[in-house]
């Protein structure tokens, strides 16, 4: 009986799992969308002695998500995806960076080095003279240490090391900057297909303006025709995308003005004056890439011909004083890096061309509820700058007058116009004064010289060789010094006539912008009248 009282808990056992069983197979059978795996693991949590969280309605299918969701998830992965890539590809470009900036100093310190043991082993081997086994190996030894360094020095200035290390740099900034934006993006709405599109264009573009491999793809380091730099898609337009519009959107006439005046003002003078120095800082590095090599191929050959016969003293001048120079040379140009300077011109002037293509392509949309908010764009803009509003909008107006003032000068006539501002502020006018009378006290000082001479001409009634030569040399610097003092005093008169012309043009351009306003207005004002009177009259009519 114990045996069976024993045994008993183990049948009851057996019993209710199978009747557990029984009714999970009924259950299976009725529900035919009820899972197996599900039945079979909460019977092995059971087993276990583990808890299962069931759901109230666990018959409940779960219904898939519609397809604006999974699409908005789509883009949202691909959004991270390329982030991820571009998070990637700014690393890549700041370890890359460093390292061909490590080139640039490793390079020119082993050329520095070459060259000076070079140059002091001919000047030891010049000292020494003679033949023998020493001045042998100074000799071929300097000729071998130059040789080595124009090679070096051609590969150097073929891939500019330090104009590599600013491209990367750049690439790096950009690419972080891009990223930020994608997140951005990101946080502020829901990206759409185009914000992926847009976003995959932009990393393209920037791996075609700063390649990071060396060979195939590298950047003409001597372009022949400077252009800024470019890394952002040139077949359309980039333009954020609007997330919150208001009334007008924050834009008007005045503000569309001023941007088409900064657009202006951006094309005349950031990027051409950007052109301007990278065009010269390209010629001198032009220049010092050429001489660089030239010196040291010079040195090497000045060495190998030391104690020639035909040579004599010649040959260690050219080995000593060429490898000096071009020990000068290259530290101009490298330890310079004068390919830096012109890579960072190059990319200020492509941050000035940008800067006016996206005003452009944001006046361009018709719409203003299309474009991006006016304030925050005028803010964007200003700060991009490195400006105030308030210094923005000053140079949006100071540039309306030059623009509508110059359209019909020359640059010669704007630059002497400027130069007499110049000298006409501070202490300009009583320097000028000054100078003006010591030149006309001079000029009557002359004229009586002159005139005293000719008198002595007619009271002798012959005059002699010296007197006559005296004559014609008074007379000279008296025509002279009259012609510059009344030129002065004829450019003194139209710069003033000139600075008070300008004006008066200003105001009349501007009183017939407004003529047409004022007629619209007094037309107005005239029908309204006569719709007055012709209701007027109507009333009296009826009455």
């Amino acid at each position: 009986m114990a045996i069976l009282k024993a045994s008993s808990p183990f049948f009851s056992g057996c019993s209710s799992s199978a009747s557990f069983r029984k009714t999970r197979v009924s259950a299976l059978i009725s529900n035919p969308n009820v899972s197996v795996s599900k039945i079979l693991n909460d019977e092995f949590h059971r087993r276990k002695g583990l808890k299962t969280f069931e759901a109230t309605n666990p018959l409940v299918e779960i219904k898939p998500a519609n397809k604006e969701e999974i699409f908005n998830s789509m883009v949202l992965r691909e959004m991270y995806a390329i982030m991820d890539i571009v998070a990637d590809r700014a690393e890549m470009h700041k370890n890359i960076g460093a390292q061909r900036d490590n080139w640039n100093w490793l390079l020119l310190n082993s050329v520095n080095g070459m060259t000076v043991t070079a140059s002091i082993m001919a000047g030891i081997a010049a000292v020494g003279g003679g033949g023998g086994a020493s001045f042998l190996a100074l000799k071929l030894s300097s000729s071998l240490l130059y040789m080595a360094a124009t090679g070096v020095l051609v590969v150097m200035n073929k891939i500019q090391p330090s104009q590599l290390a600013e491209e990367q740099r750049n690439a790096s900034r950009l690419f972080k900057k891009l990223h930020e934006e994608m997140k951005t993006n990101i946080a502020l709405g829901n990206p759409d297909s185009d914000d992926v599109k847009d976003a995959m264009e932009k990393v393209l573009a920037l791996d075609k303006a700063y390649p990071l491999p060396l060979l195939g793809t590298m950047l003409d380091k001597f372009p022949s025709l400077v252009k800024p730099a470019v890394w952002w898609p040139e077949e359309k337009a980039q333009q954020e995308k609007l997330v919150r519009k208001v009334e007008r959107n924050g834009w008007d006439e005045d503000l569309e003005e001023e941007m088409k005046e900064i657009v202006g003002v951006l094309k005349r003078k950031d990027t051409e004056e950007y052109i301007r120095l990278s065009k010269i800082v390209l010629k001198i590095n032009k220049t010092l890439a050429i001489c660089g090599p030239l010196l040291t191929g010079i040195a090497a050959l000045g060495s190998a011909l030391m104690g020639s016969s035909f040579c004599g003293s010649l040959a260690a001048i050219l080995g000593v004083v060429f490898g000096a120079m071009a020990i000068v040379v290259n530290n101009l140009e490298h330890g310079g890096q004068i390919g830096m300077v012109f890579e960072m011109y190059r990319s200020s002037a492509g941050f000035f061309r940008l800067m006016g293509e996206t005003i452009e392509s944001t006046l361009g949309e018709t719409e203003a509820d299309e474009r991006e908010n006016g304030e925050l764009f005028e803010v964007k803009v200003a700060l991009q700058l490195g400006r105030s509003l308030s210094e923005l909008r000053d140079l949006a107006d100071a540039s309306r007058p030059a623009h509508s003032s110059t359209h019909e000068d020359s640059p010669l006539r704007n630059l002497v116009i400027k130069v007499l501002d110049k000298i006409k502020e501070g202490r300009g006018p009583v320097i000028s004064k000054t100078v003006a009378g010591t030149l006309f006290v001079v000029f009557i000082s002359i004229s009586y010289n002159a005139i005293e001479i000719q008198k002595r001409a007619l009271e002798g009634g012959v005059i002699n060789p010296t007197d006559e030569v005296l004559l014609a040399n008074r007379i000279l610097e008296a025509s002279l010094m009259g012609f510059a003092l009344f030129l002065a005093l004829v450019t003194y008169r139209l710069h003033y006539h000139i600075k008070e012309l300008n004006p008066a043009r200003r105001r009349l351009e501007a009183d017939e912008k407004a003529e047409p306003m004022v007629v619209e207005g007094s037309l107005k004002q005239e029908h309204s009248k006569k719709a007055t009177a012709s209701r007027t009259s109507d009333v009296r009519l009826k009455d």
